[in-house]
């Protein structure tokens, strides 16, 4: 990989064969598929990957101007461990059931976690970061800011991949003993990140709370109790405790994803212009038909509304009048009291629940 100066091509190549060959005993064995072979191999090259030796600049162009041998070595480090965390999304539970144990542990090894999670080291690594985000971007419905972390877009994505695996079964309450000990130690995973790495959580909670089962408030606490790090909240237990007072209050929370990214053009003009004029008076009605699922597609998604659209549209209302000051707070107000009249019950929870994530 160092000294042919082609490793970027020569782990891609290595990688393509290694994980076919594990989705193909995989679905060989079946229940007879023994994953601790492979994790094996994927811990120690992980293991290599993110702790190199100064070996690893070797045959690569000489250092830029206020370079430094450390941030060389690192940003070659990234480079392939990013590689690594493509491969392991080819990987992910709901493709290969039978290595998720295994998977779980590899996206939380020492070794990959805090690499992809941590700062970024310099310029160099800045701009491979942004350029591997920006790949990514397709799979999370694009980039409202630069990333604070070396990658945290890739490891959202694998986050992501684990909880829609756990999803089905949460949703309807069936959780065999296998899928218990994968939820515990999932739970375990954002409890680590929460500790030490709050901002991936900050910046994606609301992809994160749409991939959670609405039966797992537990799951859903932790990941919207995640602040940044760089914010210390008030104490809770203070007797002048006012909620309108911290300054921290007043700053608007950080989302790679914008909120006019996510909803469709064409409802995000005429909530627009129902903001502005309160016209036409029919849209909350409008609305409320536009969000319900069709009956082979609530089944399939386990719920009447389209939650990602209602999501989107609840942040969106939001953010054009989110301060009292705002000239759309009263009509952004009023659209929300005649949305949930026209909403059932179910519509109204997932609402709320919007609101609250």
């Amino acid at each position: 990989l160092v000294y042919n100066g082609g490793g970027e091509t020569i782990l891609t190549r290595f990688l393509n064969i290694f994980t076919a060959v594990i989705k193909r005993d995989a679905d060989e064995r079946v229940g007879k598929f023994n994953a601790r072979p492979y994790l094996r191999i994927w811990v120690g090259l992980l293991s290599d990957l993110g702790t190199p030796g100064k070996a690893f600049i070797v045959g690569r162009s000489p250092l830029t101007a206020g370079e430094q041998a450390s941030d060389a070595i690192t940003s070659t480090a990234i480079r392939y461990l990013k590689i690594c965390g493509v491969f392991l999304y080819q990987l992910q539970p709901l493709s290969v059931p039978g290595f998720a144990f295994a998977w779980l542990e590899l996206i939380s090894h020492r070794s990959f976690l805090p690499k992809m999670l941590g700062p970024l080291p310099g310029t160099a690594v800045a701009a491979t970061a942004a350029g591997t985000a920006a790949a990514v971007a397709s799979s999370t419905g694009g980039l409202g800011q630069q990333p604070s972390s070396v990658d945290g877009a890739l490891y959202f994505t694998l986050l992501a991949a684990l909880l829609r695996f756990l999803e089905p079964y949460l949703r309807h309450v069936d959780l065999p003993e296998s899928i218990k000990q994968l939820y515990r130690g999932t739970l375990r995973l954002l409890l680590v990140l929460l500790q030490d790495f709050p901002d991936v959580l900050c910046e994606h909670h609301m992809q994160l709370c749409e991939v959670i089962a609405p039966t797992s408030i537990q799951m859903r606490n932790l990941v919207l109790s995640a602040y940044p790090k760089n914010v210390h909240l008030p104490d809770p237990f203070s007797s002048n405790l006012k909620a309108d007072l911290p300054p921290e209050t007043q700053i608007t929370p950080r989302m790679v994803i914008g909120p006019t990214q996510r909803l469709p053009d064409i409802i995000a003009s005429k909530v627009h212009e129902y903001l502005d004029l309160r016209q036409p008076a029919i849209l909350p009605q409008e609305l409320a038909n536009v969000l319900v699922l069709k009956p082979i597609e609530a089944k399939a998604h386990g719920s009447n509304y389209n939650v990602l659209l209602l999501n989107a549209l609840i942040l969106f209302i939001g953010d054009q009048a989110k301060s009292p000051s705002s000239r759309y707070h009263a009509a952004a107000q009023d659209l929300f009291l005649k949305l949930a009249t026209e909403l059932d019950s179910e519509g109204r929870y997932v609402m709320l629940n919007a609101m609250a994530n």
